[in-house]
């Protein structure tokens, strides 16, 4: 194995939760391959590999689980940083174009969005 344990509160990034996720999944394949190969009866060996097996199988999982969560998190901050960026858009052209064909460009914009509801089935 090579990391035999994984210190979850230094996992804080994605790159690091990833890097973790790689470590846990050699160590299984490792674990896995050793258990194929033994030609030894050794039940005290076989029982602690098998239980090592199903610990990193326990930490693959809760990687993979926290690791969904900051994918969302930075999901949803690409989406909060996209809509802001909207908003500074809007006022900026609100600055520079007309009232008149803001408000043009409004209207078709609502437009739009109400076409795209009706299109989208319920």
């Amino acid at each position: 194995m090579k990391n035999p344990h994984v210190k979850f509160e230094e996992l804080i990034t994605i790159a690091d939760h990833l890097a973790a996720l790689i470590n846990a999944e050699d160590s299984i394949i490792d674990i896995e391959r050793q258990l194929k190969a033994s030609i030894d009866n050794d039940s005290g060996w076989r029982n602690r590999a098998n239980h090592a097996l199903a610990s990193w199988k326990g930490t693959r999982r809760s990687i993979t689980a926290r690791l969904a969560l900051l994918r969302q998190r930075e999901k949803e901050a690409n989406q909060q940083s996209r809509e802001k960026h909207g908003e500074f858009l809007i006022e900026e052209m609100k600055r520079y174009i007309p009232r008149v064909a803001f408000m043009a460009c409004d209207h078709r914009a609502k437009l739009r969005m109400e076409a795209l509801k009706s299109e989208a089935p319920n």
